[in-house]
């Protein structure tokens, strides 16, 4: 216990102790606020910023806006390209769309002969020899003709459908021809001969000229249909292809 006689020990403090010490506290305090590491600032606030966006601003101008027209150029070049050669390649497929038009129409000259030839028109020898050589100019025609178009079906994207087509076509029309020629010979011929040679001379000329009638004509005309419907086709679908490309 302690003594109530003991005296009592107070101490009082001045204005400017007191002053002292609470700069004292509030220094230590701020010592310690500035002593804590600054918070991390997120990507998205530093790309709001003023030189966020200016740092974006830069990569985007110096990096992925030239890469972007680069790609763009580069496809925009492709499918130029790729246009122009559809383009010629059109352009061919319709010159030899005229070229098959051209090769029918030797045959159709010949088929019109044959039609003179066979009928009852009674005509003289030197007459029959003008035609056995317009025959023979029309089949030359005919060769080349086929020629020009075989050359020119490989720009076809069906070229080998069209070649076939066009075998088929030639076969026939070289049928035709042959027969053609052969009974022009013959009528000409029977006009110096006599007797039993004129008997079987004229047996062959009614043979050849079924070979000139409406069968092979037929025939002729379905081989011509299916080699330009072949070629059409394949413009119809180029044309298409190219109008797509045409920007």
């Amino acid at each position: 216990m302690s003594d109530p006689n003991t005296p009592k020990l107070e101490f009082t403090l001045s204005e400017e102790e007191k002053n002292q010490i609470i700069q004292r506290v509030e220094f230590e305090k701020q010592l310690r606020q500035e002593s804590k590491p600054a918070p991390k600032k997120s990507v998205w606030s530093t790309l709001n910023s003023g030189l966020g966006l200016l740092l974006l601003t830069t990569v985007l101008s110096a990096v992925i806006v030239p890469q972007f027209q680069a790609a763009w150029q580069t496809r925009d070049w492709r499918l130029k390209t790729r246009a122009e050669n559809v383009k010629f390649k059109l352009g061919k497929m319709r010159d030899g769309l005229q070229l098959v038009t051209g090769l029918n129409s030797s045959t159709s000259r010949g088929v019109a002969i044959a039609q003179r030839l066979t009928s009852p028109l009674q005509l003289t020898p030197a007459e029959y020899g003008t035609y056995i050589s317009t025959i023979a100019s029309l089949d030359q025609e005919r060769f080349k003709g086929a020629a020009d178009v075989r050359a020119f079906s490989v720009y076809f994207p069906g070229s080998t459908k069209i070649q076939g087509a066009l075998t088929d076509y030639m076969h026939d029309t070289a049928d035709y021809f042959e027969a053609l020629n052969t009974y022009a010979n013959v009528r000409r011929a029977l006009f110096s001969l006599k007797g039993d040679e004129a008997s079987q001379m004229q047996s062959r000329l009614d043979n050849t000229a079924k070979k000139l009638g409406d069968d092979s004509i037929k025939a002729i005309d379905s081989d011509y249909n299916k080699l330009l419907e072949a070629a059409n086709t394949d413009i119809q679908q180029t044309e298409t292809q190219y109008e797509k490309l045409d920007f």
